[in-house]
């Protein structure tokens, strides 16, 4: 279970970090630096989280963390389907939105309470992150 914890912590840091500075570079509008960054974020996201899942899967006996994440997957995959795919605006759509933010805050809440489990510092230094991202998420939007 150290491994997978550790790897679970890995994920965590990359989720919030790269989140932290894609919410950063909105909030000064600087747009080819928010697409390159959403680029990186869900080139890097998808095999982590996809890895866990397969990690999950044979770990058969840990139902809660094969669900949590697969929803983190999910919230991956919507992020790739309306902006990559569907290239949809659904920002401004509360259809859309509805959902996505669902899904977004799910998968930050399993982000963070997944390694706390096995090892309570870092999910600690997760939700700190977390709590620094959903911030500079705020910040962001005003």
């Amino acid at each position: 279970m150290k491994i997978f914890t550790s790897y679970q912590f890995i994920v965590g840091l990359y989720h919030n970090i790269l989140l932290i500075i894609l919410f950063y570079y909105r909030k000064r509008n600087e747009l080819d630096k928010i697409e390159l960054t959403g680029k990186i974020y869900l080139i890097g996201i998808t095999p982590l989280v996809l890895m866990l899942l397969i990690w999950s899967l044979l770990r058969k006996e840990e139902r809660n963390i094969l669900i949590l994440n697969g929803l983190i997957l999910l919230f991956v995959l919507l992020e790739i389907l309306y902006d990559w795919i569907l290239k949809i605006e659904f920002r401004s759509n509360w259809k859309f939105l509805v959902p996505y933010l669902i899904l977004y805050y799910i998968a930050n809440y399993a982000i963070v309470v997944l390694p706390w489990e096995e090892n309570k510092v870092f999910g600690e230094i997760l939700l700190g992150l977390m709590i620094l991202q959903l911030g500079v998420n705020t910040w962001s939007h005003f």
